[in-house]
């Protein structure tokens, strides 16, 4: 039996699941202790994990959608593509939201030889991006429940490219200070 395109049952049911498996595997894998005492450590360790089951949930409820698509239901046909888009910004606003507890790490953030080396540039890096990346994920809710096919993209576009040039700015004006 097939669902879609001659692809067998099991690849469509089971690639979204074992790639948001191995995607926590490999981010939990990676983060690991730059130093400082236990208890700050653990802090650390809460973020990171908070934004790698997000991260999960966000590609299990891709898995979802795509499965109620594939199955016909109706109501998932029409919307799911703005559900997408919706999902994508929630994810951008609660991975911003956690950027602040972020430490230097080889997994998650900004990974620059200058942001793995300040301690202090990384943590104020991390609260603007993180701003920044609730700010975005809102735009893209908006856009996502609000806007017709059309007029998302541009709206997105322009939002992430002005997030994108807030950041370099503050990255240039907090490395030279």
């Amino acid at each position: 039996m097939t669902l879609t395109a001659g692809l067998p049952w099991p690849i469509v049911a089971l690639t979204l699941p074992i790639a948001a498996g191995v995607t926590y595997l490999i981010l939990r894998m990676l983060w690991s202790e730059i130093g400082g005492n236990p208890e700050e450590f653990r802090k650390v360790e809460a973020a990171h994990r908070a934004i790698a089951i997000r991260v999960v949930l966000f590609v299990m409820a891709l898995h979802l959608l795509t499965m109620l698509n594939l199955g016909g239901v109706e109501w998932v046909r029409a919307w799911g593509p703005r559900l997408v888009i919706v999902l994508f910004g929630a994810l951008f606003m609660a991975i911003g939201n956690l950027l602040p507890r972020t430490r230097p790490n080889l997994a998650l953030g900004i990974r620059t030889a200058r942001t793995l080396s300040d301690r202090h540039f990384w943590i104020r890096l991390h609260r603007i991006c993180g701003y920044l990346s609730v700010a975005l994920g809102g735009v893209i809710v908006v856009a996502g429940l609000s806007f017709s096919a059309a007029v998302i993209g541009p709206v997105v576009g322009t939002a992430a490219l002005t997030s994108v040039a807030a950041l370099v700015v503050t990255y240039r004006r907090q490395r030279d200070a």
